[in-house]
């Protein structure tokens, strides 16, 4: 008799396994995207790696449902059991050479910098392909102007090339006199134009650099919609000179069944958002005018006018629906420019650095290094500042090195190294 039951038992428990909602239908289960990103995390990937997935889906082992998610990268493969709920890796296996990871590569170009990591902000790491080399390309940059790119070899960890640029704020006439902002201080700035908050954006770049001789930081940054924005600041005033806003990935649809904007509706709408009026306003520059064009498939309105000489705008309004698609305004108050030595003009042959000076500083920086593999030296003067730079070039042990040194104080303005091809 009890022999006779089990097998019933059996059955109507099976049928009630049948029967009962799975986490997937309850929509419990994380989804095979998360657990594609849960994979690349583990195997310290970022998440726009580029990963060639041969499988990828629910699976289920020994009664254990979980996500398959096996893919290969830069000649490495990689499987995984990823847990369907809590996307917890259950398994994971990898034949190839790995990847060190963006720890790792932050590291090495840090450590080789010689900073410590609470010395400087670092800007997205990006996993990219070099001559058919994986690299991590790691930038970041100290509160003392001086800005670092590295190319770190994805699997061996080798620095396969690294810039270093420093830029100095200028206290000339053409600056003006004081104290120049600091990097936050600037990217303060920066945001306080856009009307954003640090925790509502993602910067890609900040720099120093300099522009009709005065010192510019230079910031690009974007929000989690895929807005991005330009914004260029006077290191010495804290003034923004030139603000942009790209809502191209950010935009609502178009409607191609709404008529098109009239030219006085999109110039009115411009205004609106400028904050101007038509009789401040001028659309008499050669520059200034309002049209139409197509942009990515989207039909827009091109808005650009003038308030004085130095003051521009430019609009891109969806031309069907009036939304603003991308914006940016630039003033360029005035400072007088520096003259630079006409053409010809003789290089001193002496300064506070002289020629073998800077040599020398160059040379200090490639131990080993003698004069003889000096295969390149010239004086030159900065288009931008009109001082003179001395630029050495160096050439040992399979590498090129490229300085740029400041002939007032000896100070390395930029410094390359990559490989003799």
């Amino acid at each position: 008799m009890k022999k006779a039951f089990l097998p019933i038992l059996l059955m109507i428990l099976l049928l009630l396994a049948a029967c009962s909602p799975r986490a997937e239908e309850q929509g419990d289960y994380i989804g095979i995207e998360a657990a594609k990103a849960a994979a690349l995390t583990d195997a310290g990937l970022p998440a726009d790696a580029p990963a060639d997935f041969s499988a990828a889906g629910l699976d289920r082992e020994d009664g254990e449902e979980f996500y398959a998610v096996n893919f290969t990268v830069g000649g490495a493969s990689y499987q995984y059991q990823i847990h369907p709920v809590t996307g917890k890796v259950l398994r994971a296996n990898s034949q190839g050479p790995r990847l060190i990871g963006e720890e790792a590569a932050r590291e090495i170009a840090i450590q080789h910098a010689g900073l410590a990591p609470d010395q400087v902000t670092l800007l997205p790491i990006q996993l990219e392909i070099e001559e058919g080399r994986q690299v991590y390309d790691v930038e970041f940059y100290t509160a003392e102007y001086a800005e670092y790119d590295y190319e770190i070899d994805a699997i061996t960890g080798e620095i396969v090339s690294f810039d270093q640029e420093i830029e100095h704020p200028l206290t000339s006439a053409v600056s003006g006199t004081g104290t120049p902002l600091g990097l936050e201080e600037a990217r303060s700035a920066a945001l306080v134009r856009s009307g954003l908050s640090e925790k509502d954006v993602t910067f890609t770049q900040a720099e120093l650099d300099q522009e009709h001789g005065r010192d510019l930081y230079e910031f690009e940054f974007r929000t989690a919609d895929g807005t991005e924005y330009k914004c260029e600041v006077v290191a010495l005033t804290g003034e923004v000179i030139y603000f942009e806003c790209d809502r191209e990935h950010s935009a609502g649809p178009t409607d191609p069944g709404r008529p098109l904007l009239s030219h006085e509706e999109a110039k009115a709408i411009a205004l609106r958002h400028a904050g101007l009026t038509e009789e401040e306003a001028s659309f008499a520059e050669l520059d200034a005018f309002v049209d139409f064009a197509w942009e990515d498939g989207r039909q827009i309105c091109e808005v650009r006018f003038s308030v004085t000489v130095k003051s521009s705008y430019k609009y891109d309004i969806d031309a069907h629906t009036g939304e603003i698609v991308k914006y940016s305004e630039e003033h360029i108050p005035f400072h007088p420019s520096p003259m630079p030595p006409g053409p010809g003009a003789p290089i001193p042959s002496k300064g506070p650095v002289t020629a073998d000076e800077a040599k020398s500083i160059a040379l200090n920086q490639v131990p080993g290094a003698s004069a003889v593999h000096i295969t390149d030296f010239e004086g030159d003067y900065d288009d931008d500042t009109g001082r003179l730079k001395f630029e050495v070039e160096i050439r040992y042990n399979g590498m090129e090195y490229d300085f740029e040194i400041d002939s007032a104080d000896g100070t390395i303005l930029e410094y390359e190294a990559d490989p003799i091809d």
